[in-house]
């Protein structure tokens, strides 16, 4: 950089970093270029006048000194005819030479010709920070990095083929863009060895081939398209290289299959996977599924990655002879139809007067011809040291780091040309490349304008407001009712948000609250324009095909919505048409989105401002949660009604002893009473709870951990109005006394019960009866609010009050009883249960990645006496303290799908399939949908970065122990030795198989 200087590095930084503004930093770079070969010639001109005029006062001084030696006698010696020789006059002064004027001299300092070659400075740049960026984007640290730097490398592989194609940089030959720069990326992208189905890297090694598949595809047409520009890459070359890249984009393609890939956003059928083959015996092979996804691009599915619909596109340029005519049209291209940011169809430097010399140099025979004018214009090509044959991410792609995945979203489409209205006036003129590069711009746009921190400066840098602004930038650059294509990018992003898959890509702007925030300021931004009309249709076609959306991506959705209309003051004029499926089954999954977009209202702003905004005799208004605070309200919190605290022990009315303790407890929380003094007063001083007071309330209380809740219900009764912040604050502060009232009734569970206190299941088959029953009053406490109960029970987890696999087992149904507990059942409509799942592994990841790398442990703790107190090195991967926490990852990860396999088992054909069909019931739904993405999470935490720097042997032994094989296997350990229905087990089979499916993808 400091070679090629601040100028040049200035217009390629931001010709990386502006999504929007590529053909402006074109122009520019053409634009100095310009003013310095101007700039030169003029310089060159004087030079050249000057050695003229030099040579003219020479000539005329050596005539003018010829003629007077002529005149004195003189030879040309200086000697007299006589052979005297002459040299001083008379007084012994010097001999005079006529006065002659001399030319004007040229202006002093550096030469400008030292400053043309402005655009090879540029390109060389640009093609040292693309390798750069290739680096970060394949082997970065976090999923953050990579987003941004994958970005990066396709915004500058941009600005290279732009000036390729303007003729400014060379587009063939050695050194040209396509063989130092796009033969690499297509060379890398390639190379697929179908045998690395065994191996355990191969889906790190092909998401990175799929990157640098999307690069390759993203700028072909940028570099083919034929339009009337100086230069443009072969189109058999053009060919080739997407040929090279459909393996690696149909592989990739496959892990959104709808029903069958990991990354999937679809389901097949109405709100039910599609988890049997269409042979009930479960007979199916192998080969045939290997045979239909080479014809994926014939067909498309209903939702498919980004990559695989950018190689649709490209491929149709392709057999379109790289025009914008359609495929098979023998028409010219046609205006209308222009393919968005195509190469040329912005062009700000046409005007510029150096393109001249470029189109001049590009008919030259051979450009690489020396010759003596210094400041002639040659195209520049890429020294053999910056081109991406050298880059070291693309040499080591055989051996990838485990947990590297690109930034590759999965897209959403909801318009097509057969739409009424201005979204399919949208669809039919805005052609599929223009469409896939607006949803492109977008995507660029929320990443490159997340708010973050800057490390150097300490500065964020970005915005909602910037990422808002950008979005409606790229709305004006493109076709009419392009506002509509806008929203059908950010709601997919929205609903592509919620799944492990994005969160794996990593940093793409799927953050819930940064996505939010951007279509309101969106809205703010055009009030009045068509973005809120397209928003409104956009969120009716989501909300028409969600039974066929994955749970997770609908949870997404519903989240946004609720957090939209709160902030818009409830401006939804649709409500009449979502009326009907208020009286559909609690399962349903149009029902189960209401009820947690009013719920969440509900929260939000209150239920009263809520049903305000509800038409007076809705149906929907039944689906808000009760106004009931449980008893006497009035009464409970600091006399405060408005609590949505249900709390049957807290109330006066209740004269049992347990509600008599409970409201005791309370005042002594209100009174801030010390945690150990509390614990003391209610289980006693004994730590073996050989003998707790309060024994005689055990005989009148239904539940063995009467401790734990009356301890719950006071610690919750005393935040003034159920506060959220509050509620936090409680528990973490009477943890404790939480913790040991729970050991205390596992204690008493196993006195009563007549447990043997030695064997050594006793005690664990205790605390899970004690802490699920804990659970249970949660849900019950907090029944009209779903929020509340995910944050509590998050909050006794975090706080070692309940083990996460005690709440596991409790969210899929498990109590520690035979009959087990109604949550199975609510699996498909309580959301928080899952989210409680998925909490419950991130904080054992978390844990796991704490302990492997420790960021202290290169640096020594400073102590007051002057010494330094020793640090704790990172626990190595054979060390009995990693093992242990591995372990416990791994069960908390298999343990959703081994319950998956042990509830299917119990079931007959009839039961998973009513009515001998092929579709499975909401619950074996929800239970397939859950456990894959558990262990997706997983994979996606590692990926993100969670383990970066514990090294490449961590990494790989923790995606061993809780990848996609070992989940498949507790599935198939859950159900054996049970005698099953062969519906059943192809059932579990097909739900294995998609498991392991996560190896392969």
């Amino acid at each position: 950089e400091e070679r090629c200087g601040s100028t040049a590095g200035l217009v390629v930084a931001c010709a990386g970093a502006l999504p929007l503004q590529g053909p402006a930093f074109v122009a520019l770079t053409v634009a100095v270029e310009g003013i310095v070969l101007g700039s030169a010639m003029e310089h060159e001109k004087a030079r050249k006048e000057k050695e003229e005029a030099e040579r003219a006062e020479k000539e005329e001084a050596e005539k003018a000194k010829a003629a007077a030696e002529e005149e004195s006698g003189l030879t040309p010696s200086g000697e007299t005819e006589t052979g005297e020789k002459t040299g001083e006059g008379e007084g012994g002064g010097e001999a005079t030479t006529p006065n002659i004027v001399k030319a004007p001299s040229a202006p002093t300092g550096p030469s400008p010709t030292t400053l043309v070659g402005f655009h090879r400075r540029c390109t060389d740049l640009a093609a040292s920070r693309l390798s750069d960026e290739l680096c970060r984007a394949l082997d970065g640290p976090t999923a953050a990095v990579r987003s941004e730097a994958s970005v990066r490398a396709k915004l500058l592989l941009r600005y290279l083929a732009a000036l390729a194609r303007i003729g400014v940089m060379r587009m063939a030959g050695p050194g040209g863009f396509v063989e130092a720069v796009l033969r690499p990326l297509a060379n890398a992208a390639g190379i697929m060895d179908m045998d690395e189905d065994l191996d355990s890297r191969a889906p790190d090694r092909r998401a990175r081939r799929a990157l640098l598949a999307h690069l390759v595809l993203h700028a072909l047409p940028y570099a083919a398209l034929a339009d009337g520009s100086s230069s443009k890459m072969d189109a058999a070359e053009a060919d080739r290289m997407l040929a090279e890249v459909e393996p690696a984009t149909v592989e990739w393609g496959r892990g959104a299959a709808p029903g069958t890939g990991p990354a999937a956003l679809y389901l097949y059928g109405d709100g039910q996977a599609d988890v049997a083959d269409d042979d009930a015996d479960g007979d199916d092979d192998d080969d045939d599924d290997d045979e239909e996804s080479d014809d994926d691009l014939d067909a498309p599915p209903p939702c498919s990655t980004c990559l695989q619909d950018l190689h649709r596109s490209v491929k149709s340029l392709s057999e379109g002879g790289w025009t914008n005519a359609a495929p098979g049209s023998a028409e010219t291209a046609d205006p209308t139809r222009k393919y968005l940011w195509a190469p040329l169809s912005s062009a700000p430097w046409m005007g510029l007067s150096v393109m001249t010399l470029v189109r001049h140099a590009s008919t030259a025979v051979d450009a690489d011809d020396e010759s003596d004018d210094s400041v002639a214009f040659r195209p520049s090509s890429i020294p053999e040291r910056l081109r991406l044959s050298s880059c070291p991410s693309l040499q080591s792609s055989a051996t990838a780091t485990p947990g590297t995945v690109p930034a590759l979203p999965p897209r959403l489409p909801l318009f097509d040309e057969d739409t009424s209205g201005p979204a399919g006036e949208m669809a039919r003129r805005l052609p599929p490349l223009g469409r896939h590069l607006l949803h492109d711009a977008v995507r660029d746009v929320l990443v490159m304008c997340r708010p973050r921190v800057c490390p150097k400066t300490s500065g964020v840098r970005g915005s909602c407001r910037a990422a808002a602004e950008a979005a409606a930038s790229v709305a004006s650059l493109a076709a009419p009712h392009a506002e509509y294509a806008i929203a059908e990018a950010l709601l997919g992003a929205v609903v592509a948000g919620g799944t492990s898959a994005s969160s794996a890509a990593g940093g793409w702007g799927a953050d819930p609250a940064y996505l939010g925030r951007t279509v309101l300021e969106y809205c703010l931004i055009r009030p009045s324009g068509a973005f809120p009309a397209a928003l409104a249709v956009g969120a009716g076609v989501i909300f028409a095909e969600l039974p066929g959306i994955v749970p997770v991506g609908r949870g997404a959705l519903a989240e946004w919505f609720a957090f939209h209309l709160t902030h818009t003051d409830f401006q939804w004029p649709y409500w009449s048409h979502w009326e009907k499926y208020a009286s559909y089954d609690p399962a349903d999954s149009r029902r189960v989105f209401l009820t947690t977009v009013l719920c969440r209202c509900a929260e939000l702003a209150g239920i009263d401002r809520v049903a305000e905004t509800l038409p007076p005799d809705s149906p929907l208004r039944s689906l808000l949660p009760s106004p009931d605070s449980g008893g006497d309200g009035a009464e409970m919190n600091d006399g405060t009604a408005d609590t949505l605290l249900k709390s049957y022990l807290l109330v006066e009315s209740n004269g049992g002893n347990l509600a008599s303790i409970a409201r005791e407890m309370r005042e002594r929380i209100i009174g801030r009473e010390h945690p150990t003094s509390l614990l003391s007063w209610l289980c006693g001083d004994d730590a073996s709870y050989a003998s707790p007071p309060h024994d005689e309330v055990s005989e009148s209380v239904p539940t063995p951990a009467w401790r734990v809740t009356a301890g719950l219900h006071a610690v919750l009764g005393a935040v003034p109005g159920s506060d959220l912040t509050g509620c936090a604050d409680a528990l973490e502060r009477y943890a404790p006394v939480l913790a040991g009232a729970s050991a205390c009734d596992a204690a008493a569970v196993i006195r009563s019960t007549l447990m043997n206190e030695e064997d050594e299941d006793a005690p664990p088959a205790a605390r899970t009866l004690v802490e699920t029953a804990l659970l249970d009053e949660v849900a019950l406490a907090f029944e009209g609010s779903e929020r509340m109960v995910q944050v509590v029970s998050e909050q006794l987890v975090e706080h070692g009050v309940v083990s996460p696999e005690n709440a596991i087992r409790w969210a899929l149904g498990e109590n520690g009883q035979d009959e087990g507990n109604e949550n199975l059942s609510k699996l498909p409509h309580k959301q928080y249960l899952m989210r409680l799942v998925i909490f419950c592994v991130e904080r054992a990841t978390n844990a796991l990645a704490d302990l492997a790398v420790r960021d202290d442990a290169g640096a020594a703790v400073p102590m007051s006496d002057g010494a330094e107190a020793p640090v704790a090195p990172p626990a190595p991967a054979d060390s009995p303290e990693f093992a242990a926490a591995l372990e416990e990852l791994a069960s908390l990860v298999l343990l959703p799908a081994s319950r998956a396999a042990e509830v299917l088992a119990s079931y007959t054909d009839g039961d998973v399939f009513p009515g001998g069909g092929r579709k499975a019931t909401p619950t074996i739904v929800a239970l397939q949908e859950g456990s894959l993405e558990v262990v997706l999470r997983c994979h996606a935490a590692v990926a993100g970065g969670a383990l970066a720097g514990a090294g490449d042997d961590v990494a790989e032994r923790v995606t061993g122990a809780v990848g996609g094989r070992a989940a498949a296997a507790a599935l198939r350990a859950g159900a054996s030795g049970d005698v099953v229905g062969p519906a059943v087990a192809a059932a579990l089979e097909r739900i294995a198989r998609r498991f392991e499916f996560r190896i392969t993808f």
